[in-house]
């Protein structure tokens, strides 16, 4: 489970994370049922270029440049 994460270069606990992680669930759960989910673990910095344009996404998303 995810106790922490980071936002803005500091960590964010408790009640907001939760209720983030609850919304997320529900939103991969919605999905599942029109496609096909699943998730595999690939190590990081390896290349993989999936996991890659993911670390840009997630990046881009909290505003942190390359």
């Amino acid at each position: 489970m995810i106790m922490k994460v980071l936002k803005n270069g500091r960590q964010v606990y408790g009640k907001q994370i939760r209720n983030k992680l609850k919304i997320m669930l529900k939103t991969i759960n919605d999905m599942k049922k029109k496609i096909d989910i699943y998730f595999q673990k690939v190590l990081a910095h390896s290349g993989d270029y999936y996991n890659e344009v993911a670390d840009g996404l997630a990046k881009k998303a909290v505003g942190i440049k390359k």
